[in-house]
């Protein structure tokens, strides 16, 4: 039956709407007690649940639902700040309307004149991020890969922590992102790969990790030293696991439940980072780590490099190749006015 409005005066003045509407029960406040209003919103609340029942939620989702549905769950302030304007640009624009075309639309429009970093930060990766998310919940809707070619980040990173640092660091992050560095560590996967990995994708007893649908388009398994495999063996099962135990006594669901964005792993990130002595490392950095130490420690070439597949091309190894300063110090210490020490005092005492 089509929605009727009514409302109880005893308790509120804002009148409510009651019905079935294509099998769909609604029985909600307007959030008005002006009757023409209220009569527009039922109105408009009917037509919606009939143009979704005909053509479905993924041709009928609109982003701000989207929106909301995220930051329901999202725990950074900051990437809630940039999604809430990404939601009053878009507004009740349905997610299939939303494409690549469109995406640029929002740039120019948000961030013109701003530098390519903040656009990738504050614009397109929370717009792809929102996408991804509502793939997951609404399944009839595929979310499209946005393309960043136009906006180029910097150039790639070299970075070199000492072994003493990393160590330092890992001391300071609380145990569930601490497990989660030493796999990234000693694996190179990147933030997303590894706050996406499920317990289905570890195989601990034989040190085994499987990442899927990597940037690189494929899978990609990974061996887990024994130190990885213990502290991930150590992470405490979630609340309410128990209840609903695995076949064969396996554990389920997200490996780092904590950390369900990336916004979240910055926000636990940057102090023990600072209290580290490390405050310009940033998450993405680990991966860097990995390659840089896997070259000099590792003593690997390039083409083993690539042959963990965690790169595609030579271009992205060769990063690695840089000294981290060790190599050149027998050459430099014959360079004029560095004498050891001990040798100029026996050039002096002969003088």
């Amino acid at each position: 039956m089509p929605l009727k409005l009514y409302r109880y005066p005893s308790r509120s003045k804002n009148w409510r709407v009651r019905g079935t509407v294509r099998g769909v029960a609604v029985d909600e406040t307007t959030g008005t007690a002006d009757r023409a209003l209220a009569n527009a919103y039922r109105a408009s609340r009917e037509a919606a649940i009939w143009e979704r029942r005909t053509f479905g939620e993924a041709a009928t989702v609109t982003f701000l639902e989207a929106a909301v549905s995220y930051m329901e769950h999202c725990g950074s302030a900051q990437q809630k700040q940039y999604v809430a304007r990404l939601a009053e640009h878009f507004g009740a624009k349905p997610l299939a309307e939303i494409r690549q075309a469109e995406a640029e639309d929002m740039v120019a429009a948000l961030f013109a004149g701003r530098k390519n970093d903040t656009v990738r930060r504050a614009g397109l990766g929370p717009l792809q991020t929102v996408l991804y998310d509502a793939q997951r919940r609404w399944p009839a809707y595929t979310a499209p890969r946005l393309s960043k070619a136009k906006w180029p980040a910097g150039k790639g990173r070299y970075v070199w922590v000492a072994p003493e640092d990393m160590e330092g660091l890992l001391a300071e992050l609380p145990q569930e992102l601490e497990a989660m560095t030493l796999l990234r560590l000693y694996t190179g996967a990147r933030p997303g790969e590894a706050m996406g990995l499920d317990w289905a994708d570890l195989d601990l007893a034989h040190a085994r990790v499987v990442f899927r649908d990597t940037k690189n388009g494929e899978h990609r398994t990974s061996y887990l030293p024994e130190r990885v495999v213990v502290a991930l063996a150590n992470l405490p099962e979630p609340e309410g696991e128990t209840d609903k135990p695995a076949p064969k006594g396996k554990r389920r669901g997200p490996v780092f439940p904590a950390y369900p964005d990336r916004w979240k792993l910055y926000e636990n990130w940057k102090p023990a980072a600072k209290a580290a002595g490390l405050p310009d490392l940033r998450p993405h950095d680990v991966c860097h780590v990995f390659g840089s130490w896997l070259y000099h420690f590792g003593e690997a070439d390039l083409k083993k490099l690539l042959d963990t597949k965690r790169w595609k091309d030579l271009r992205s190894v060769e990063r690695y190749t840089h000294s981290p300063g060790d190599d050149t110090r027998s050459l430099v210490d014959t360079m004029p006015g560095l004498a050891p020490p001990a040798e100029k005092e026996k050039k002096e005492e002969t003088g």
